[in-house]
């Protein structure tokens, strides 16, 4: 299972043929040899103080991919004339991490000013999650390109929002999830509540390890 939630992963990253033949692996390894090392750094130093960063910066690039490819306009700002996808219901408030970009971004400006995308950058940040929760390390092949394009718009057309009904297991409950779970996420999640920073675990057992529990307890 574990091979194949990589090759999964992976082949996220690399939406086409064509994207995939002009992705390298050690991309940077001459024009900014430390450009992984930073990452990893901002994403250890953030994990460290909130564990629940891992697979909020593991959603962000399948956020960011599943729209367009992976071309990082998940983190473009919205201005007065456009929404961007990273304020689209599907991703604000509950898309978390920008902050680790960010942080890693400037320090990348400061080495190797222009040459690092943010495209790339959360395919790093996303890979050292991996292996930060499971210790699966895996070679993240990088060139992407930044888009200039980010419309909440087409986040809404392609990813599944909150208010799904698939998304409301809790509410009457589903018979199918396990009672006991049922009414502790009821505890912890009472219904017509707002607070946009709760945060509880989908996998109660082992909530900040990568592995398949999810599947298996829910």
């Amino acid at each position: 299972m574990e091979q194949i939630f990589l090759v999964l992963f992976w082949a996220l990253s690399c939406p086409s043929v064509q994207i995939e033949a002009q992705l390298n692996v050690g991309f940077y390894r001459e024009s900014c040899p430390l450009a992984e090392q930073i990452v990893k750094e901002e994403v250890m130093n953030r994990f460290m103080s909130n564990n629940c960063i891992a697979p909020g910066l593991v959603r962000m690039h399948f956020h960011d991919c599943f729209v367009g490819g992976c071309d990082g306009s998940v983190v473009i700002d919205s201005t007065s004339s456009n929404t961007a996808k990273k304020d689209s219901v599907v991703n604000n408030p509950s898309l978390r991490g920008f902050n680790v970009i960010d942080n890693a971004k400037t320090r990348l400006e400061s080495q190797c000013a222009g040459v690092i995308s943010c495209a790339d950058i959360l395919a790093f940040a996303a890979r050292d999650n991996i292996e930060i929760t499971r210790r699966l390390a895996y070679d993240a092949p990088t060139r992407r390109r930044d888009g200039r394009i980010s419309l909440a718009s087409k986040a809404l057309q392609n990813i599944p929002t909150p208010t799904l009904n698939n998304f409301n297991r809790i509410n009457g409950p589903d018979p199918t999830l396990n009672p006991t779970y049922a009414a502790q996420l009821q505890q912890q999640c009472p219904e017509g509540s707002t607070y946009a920073s709760l945060v509880v675990p989908m996998d109660p057992c082992t909530p900040f390890v990568t592995d398949v529990n999810y599947y298996r307890t829910s």
